[in-house]
């Protein structure tokens, strides 16, 4: 996995590994808080971005020297993170990429997109009991070249998608993450759980979450997305559309996300890092967090809320 831990690798193959992003000890201190958080909040499959914003052991992850300066060489000195940081706990999904439930637009296949996933692990990625993702390394990228985006794209869901089931033209490859490890990847870049060898005993539940799991073996990962700040003229109005999508009884993750102005409404401790390390927060206005802020207040229900 050598290959996948060089910066190149991200344009290569459309993900690179960090590793050691964490000790030991340190793992095995944040995984006890987030399971405490998850015992708090039994009714959900995340830990949300209010309760990582509450805890500065884990928003402070963002900000390591070699977690910055991996992702400003891959993405560009002008990195943007945005406000949605959660930890995924349990969940399990299918091959998908994380662009490909918006509707395909020019920005997707210029050469110069910059738009990744940034996602630190906090147990190993195993054939038992899973822990990490799979992905087809260098399925970001368009596959052809007509001239036309949207035909392009077309090409490449095809190809994905024949990949993903059938392993041709590319094999699914399993990403060797160890336990504090980070793998920063291309949102365009097609990747699925890892799923566990044998289901005996395990249930699925709701959003693609497993019951059953050891609690030893809780898979927890921390995600947040980052960009080049020209990404964000084109980003924004995709998130809008997502948000505008939620119904009451959701996580309302996108409208939890978009009512948040910076810095007003972050930790002071979290704005001084991004601060100090040149990163941007990408937010509407003031007025437009203000409004996403109470339409938040009129959908929240349970069982999330």
């Amino acid at each position: 996995m050598e290959q996948y831990e060089q910066a190149s690798s991200y344009e290569k193959f459309g993900f690179v590994i960090i590793r050691n992003v964490l000790l030991p000890e340190e793992i095995r201190d944040i995984r006890e808080l987030l399971l405490e958080q998850l015992a708090a909040y039994p009714e959900r499959e995340r830990v949300f971005t209010e309760e990582v914003f509450q805890c500065p052991e884990i928003y402070r992850l963002a900000f390591r020297e070699k977690v910055v300066r991996m992702l400003k060489e891959v993405m560009g000195p002008e990195l943007c993170y945005y406000s949605n940081h959660t930890v995924q706990c349990n969940q399990f999904g299918r091959w998908h990429w994380d662009s490909g439930g918006d509707p395909v637009q020019e920005f997707h296949v210029r050469p110069d997109y910059r738009f990744a996933n940034c996602g630190i692990y906090f147990q190993e990625n195993t054939r038992k009991w899973g822990g990490g993702i799979h992905v087809l390394p260098g399925q970001h990228k368009m596959p052809v070249s007509t001239g036309s985006f949207k035909v392009d794209y077309f090409f490449k869901r095809l190809v994905s998608r024949f990949s993903s089931k059938y392993s041709f033209p590319t094999k699914p490859v399993m990403v060797d993450i160890h336990p504090g490890d980070m793998v920063i990847f291309d949102l365009r870049l097609p990747h699925s759980a890892t799923w566990p060898d044998d289901l005996t005993g395990l249930t699925q539940g709701r959003n693609t979450v497993l019951h059953g799991i050891p609690r030893d073996m809780t898979k927890m990962v921390l995600y947040w997305f980052a960009s080049n700040s020209k990404m964000v003229p084109d980003f924004m109005p995709t998130l809008e559309r997502r948000a505008l999508e939620e119904q009451p009884g959701s996580e309302l993750h996108y409208i939890a996300w978009l009512k948040r102005y910076f810095p007003d409404d972050f930790p002071s401790e979290f704005a001084a890092l991004a601060k100090q390390h040149s990163i941007e927060i990408p937010t509407l206005s003031q007025k437009n967090c203000q409004e996403y802020d109470r339409i938040f207040e009129d959908k929240k229900s349970p069982p999330y809320y």
